[in-house]
């Protein structure tokens, strides 16, 4: 009874606990599942955020680089609008250029017209079949992307079209209104359209609003191989997180950017939709859900030692990056201030530049006008001409300087080891600048007496430029009561070879130690450099400087501001075995011209006097002329014997002294070979030295000539044997003008005033000249021409329509016997290595260097002239 009533008493006790203890493990179920479900919602939204953000990005780099090609196609437009091209060649030229100009190289630019004719940078032209993917009617977008094939290439190439209407349509000649421009890429180069990442088992496709595949990144040919992506989910994924099916499609037509977890194929995948080029086209990404947010109990217990191991990372990589920083921000401030500085002396430059060129300039407009009002004063004229002639010269030799430097920077500028007497080399230059002191107030001492090798291998013309430059820079930059030191001497080098170390010393005006950092820069001048006083390029230092590189030597440079400058030159030479024939060889002390016949040629009057003067007291007899003109009619009107030697100078008005050598060396007059001709120049240490050996002149002596060197350079003459007399003959004067007797010329030359000026001396000449303004014409007139009709062509290279290589290569092109034969010359200012393989590859004969040598271009012509009969 008791156990009985124990009993039901017992059961409504344990009921409170059982459902008790059901309701807790039912709320620890619950609670679990809840859990589970919430750790579950939270790792889908960790992994969704992170995808979403992951193809945001993506969509952002993308948008960028679509952004840039759309912004390269109108670079394009802007390109085509502003040179107008006005046919189909300068069309194709145009797109060739745009072309290069475009940063992904597998791409073609193209230019459509409404009807379907296209035009391809790479030269191609034809006719467009478009499909659905773009259209190139009026009613068309603006602008339009598809994937195409270009009709005109027989491979699989597919290329990401990307098409714009023009704003104003242009027309080209023989094309049509052009309406719209494109840039087709090839679609292998446009990996940066693909998304990389989860260990490059992504898959990335580029589609249309409507989901049809444009692109698919090369991963993913083998994933979704359907022409609609959407269509492909649609059918065979099942919506797993994020919301259903319907969801996924209306979030892809909304253009949203979120993201699904999907089943595709059996595999879990998160998918994205990312709007991009202004929601005209989607980015489809698919990522394995395994690889996003994997194993996330495990690296919850290791972020934190992980976390520490970032931060540390981070840390270091902070330190590294604020260092990297700060030195690139110091470079930069650095390459700034370099920058600021070059272009500083490159304005200064300029400035000192257009004050020295309009000097001259100045002159040579100055005594034209007056050489025109004075028609009736024919000495006034001379005197006008003269002086526009030094004035010219002068302008030449500012240009000069430029292009010396250019020459060095483009290699043009060889060195050339040679025996050289190093004695003398020092004792010419020094001479020169003697001559500079004859109206200063300086001390000038030498030293240079003692050098154990005096025979050396070196490029005597560069160095003789290098102590030109530094000597003519210490005497200008010391005011008078100073002094200017020239040292040499050498010791052993080793290996056989012996060290000349060269010092100018100078008590001048100094320089600041800011600018010794700059003095070898071109175009640099120093504070002090540039007054009325000190005039000058900034040019002279930077070109010594790389000659004496070139040299393989070492130049170093002392200055204090207010207390002269020390300039040093090191080169390490070989000894000469011989010693270098000199300008004249080494004769007794007693050098006497007793006899000897000299013709003068020097327009200075005074420097006549001071040359007769020296000639008549060593015995010798001296005729006279002022040009070189009047000393050639002397020299082909005279009996064979009559000269022993002609002293000729160089820079002459009415003809120099290079074309009356070339002259005299080119006549039938029986002394024309034999005569010694010996060159007085001040221009002794650039190129107009080795121009007297081409000239045909025998020696030459630098200006100012000393009395010692010119009757010890006869004297040589004579002890040589060069001054003999040969058997009398009647002379035959065969004046220059007689060589292009009958000549027919084809000129073409586009500059109206050097093309009256070379058909005026041509003509004078007895040639019988065609003259055209460009290299069109001048085929034209080939072409239409009776084959011999012409002897010659002279050929301007730089000229509009066509240029003068192109024409030559068309006149050697033609099917005609002359075409191949004729001599064709090239007229030039300058030309480059470059111009000349040009010149070579078209069929050019010689190029002739402008402003033209008349006598040298006769010679030259007498000569093609020859050679064409």
């Amino acid at each position: 009874m008791a156990s009985q009533t124990e009993e039901r008493r017992g059961t409504p006790g344990w009921r409170p606990v059982v459902v008790l203890s059901a309701a807790v493990i039912l709320i620890c179920v619950l609670a679990v599942g809840w859990f589970y479900s919430f750790q579950q919602d939270k790792l889908f939204a960790e992994r969704q955020a992170f995808f979403t953000q992951f193809a945001e990005k993506t969509a952002e780099n993308i948008d960028a680089v679509i952004d840039d090609y759309w912004h390269q196609n109108s670079m394009c437009q802007a390109y085509l609008k502003l040179t107008s091209p006005a046919n189909r060649e300068s069309l194709l030229a145009g797109l060739s250029y745009c072309a290069e100009t475009i940063s992904t190289e597998q791409s073609v630019v193209l230019a459509f017209a409404e009807d379907g004719t296209f035009f391809s940078s790479d030269g191609n032209t034809g006719w467009f079949s478009h499909d659905n993917s773009v259209s190139l009617t009026e009613e068309a977008p603006v602008r339009q992307t598809g994937i195409v094939n270009l009709p005109y290439e027989s491979n699989e190439t597919t290329y990401f079209l990307m098409l714009e209407r023009l704003d104003e349509p242009f027309s080209v000649e023989g094309a049509g209104p052009i309406t719209q421009l494109a840039l087709a890429i090839d679609v292998r180069s446009l990996q940066e359209l693909s998304a990389h990442g989860f260990g490059e088992n992504c898959h990335t496709y580029f589609v249309t609003d409507t989901g049809r595949r444009l692109y698919q990144s090369s991963e993913s040919h083998r994933f979704i191989e359907d022409y609609s992506i959407l269509a492909a989910i649609e059918g065979e994924a099942k919506v797993i997180g994020g919301g259903s099916m319907a969801d996924l499609l209306d979030s892809f037509d909304a253009g949203d950017t979120t993201a699904f977890e999907i089943s595709y194929r059996d595999e879990e995948w998160f998918v994205s939709f990312q709007t991009v080029a202004a929601g005209e086209h989607r980015l489809v990404i698919f990522a394995p859900t395994d690889l996003i947010g994997n194993n996330a109990a495990e690296l919850s217990h290791t972020s934190l030692l992980f976390l520490l191991f970032i931060c540390l990372m981070l840390g270091l990589l902070f330190v590294v990056v604020v260092l990297w920083v700060r030195d690139m921000v110091s470079r930069l401030s650095d390459m700034a201030q370099a920058a600021d500085a070059a272009n500083r002396a490159k304005s200064e430059f300029l400035s000192y530049m257009s004050h020295d060129i309009r000097t001259p300039i100045n002159g040579i407009m100055g005594m034209t006008g007056i050489a025109m009002r004075s028609g009736d004063d024919p000495g006034k004229v001379m005197d006008c001409l003269r002086k526009i002639g030094e004035a010219s010269g002068h302008l030449l030799s500012l240009v000069n300087d430029v292009l010396d430097l250019s020459r060095i920077e483009q290699g043009r500028t060889a060195i050339v080891s040679e025996p050289v007497s190093l004695p003398a080399l020092l004792e010419e230059c020094a001479s020169i600048v003697e001559g500079q002191l004859t109206t200063r107030n300086l001390e000038f001492e030498r030293d240079f007496a003692n050098l154990s090798h005096p025979h050396i291998m070196t490029d005597e013309l560069h160095l003789r430029q290098i102590l030109i430059n530094i000597l003519g820079n210490a005497v200008k930059f010391t005011p008078d009561g100073g002094s200017v030191a020239f040292r040499a001497r050498q010791e052993v080098a080793g290996n056989g070879r012996v060290r000349v170390i060269l010092r100018v010393e100078d008590t001048g005006i100094g320089m600041e130690q800011e600018y010794l950092k700059h003095i070898w820069e071109p175009f640099s001048q120093s504070g002090q450099g540039h007054s009325g006083t000190y005039e000058g390029t900034g040019l002279g230092m930077a070109i010594t400087k790389r000659f004496v590189d070139m040299m393989g030597g070492t130049i170093e440079v002392e200055s204090e501001l207010g207390r002269g400058s020390t300039f040093a030159v090191t080169l390490d030479v070989d000894v000469a075995e011989e010693p270098r024939a000199r300008a004249f060889a080494e004769v007794a002390e007693d050098d006497d011209l007793s006899g000897m016949r000299v013709l003068l040629v020097e327009d200075k009057e005074l420097n006549r006097e001071i040359a007769r003067e020296a000639l008549l007291g060593a015995g010798a007899t001296v005729e006279e002329a002022e040009n070189g003109q009047k000393a050639l009619d002397m020299f082909l009107t005279s009996p064979a014997g009559t000269f022993d030697v002609v002293l000729m100078d160089v820079m002459m008005p009415v003809m120099d002294g290079f074309s009356a050598t070339r002259a005299i060396r080119s006549s039938e007059h029986a002394d024309a070979q034999s005569v010694p001709i010996i060159a007085l120049t001040a221009h002794a240490f650039d190129e107009d030295v080795r121009k007297t050996a081409e000239a045909g002149m025998n020696f030459h002596l630098s200006k100012p000539i000393e009395e010692r060197d010119l009757v010890r350079a006869l004297s040589s003459c004579r002890a040589q044997g060069k001054a003999k007399p040969v058997a009398s003959a009647a002379a035959q004067p065969a004046a220059a003008s007689s060589t292009l007797e009958g000549a027919r010329v084809l000129l073409a030359e586009d500059d109206e005033l050097n093309m009256e000026i070379t058909c005026v001396l041509l003509e004078e000449r007895g040639a019988h000249v065609t003259p055209v303004e460009n290299g069109q014409l001048a085929l034209d007139a080939f072409k239409g021409s009776a084959e011999g009709s012409f002897d010659v062509v002279l050929m301007d290279l730089h000229m509009p329509v066509m240029d003068g290589i192109e024409a030559v290569r068309r006149i050697r092109a033609l099917d005609r016997a002359d075409a191949y034969a004729i001599p064709v010359f090239a007229l030039t200012a300058d030309y480059s290595p470059a111009d000349e393989q040009a010149m070579q590859e078209a069929g050019v004969n010689t190029p002739l260097l402008k402003p033209l040598n008349m006598d040298l271009l006769a010679k030259a012509l007498s000569a093609a002239r020859k050679t064409s009969l």
